[in-house]
């Protein structure tokens, strides 16, 4: 039986490429495969802070107009996430924080038989670091309960 203290709801993102290009969309495409994987998989010591139950992309089709990622033309982002949670406390702990956002999400794990790399190398300037998912894309988040 569910605690009385848990709130079903959804984290809604809305990603925009910060470059222009398939190089850069498919990158993207690659990394949020693992990421979702890596938000599906996420266990926490406590399990009262739940669990992300599914994971959810919505892409535009390419015949969809105004559709864009450039947020001062485009008026519409071209991908909306949506990760359904069965409680709201879980994208407040330690095992939400802990999945990684670095790009290359493959030198943070091995690999599946069916995934594949991000392989996201060579064309952005990090000023040495390891670059991260928000390297190519800006976000906004928004967080909703059921009611």
């Amino acid at each position: 039986m569910a605690s009385v203290d848990q709130k079903p709801g959804m984290l809604l993102v809305h990603p925009r490429l910060l470059h222009d290009g398939e190089y850069f969309e498919n990158c993207f495409g690659r990394w949020t495969q693992l990421h979702f994987r890596d938000m599906l998989n996420m266990s926490s010591d406590k399990p009262s802070d739940g669990k992300v139950t599914s994971c959810l992309r919505f892409v535009r089709s390419k015949e969809g107009k105004g559709y864009g990622h450039n947020p001062e033309e485009d008026t519409k982002p071209i991908y909306v996430y949506a990760c359904l949670v069965d409680n709201l406390d879980v994208l407040k702990s330690k095992a939400y924080d802990d999945v990684s956002r670095v790009l290359n999400l493959e030198t943070t794990r091995e690999l599946g038989k069916d995934e594949t790399p991000v392989g996201c190398h060579g064309r952005l300037e990090t000023g040495g670091k390891e670059p991260t998912v928000f390297d190519i894309v800006s976000a906004k988040f928004a967080v909703y309960e059921e009611i």
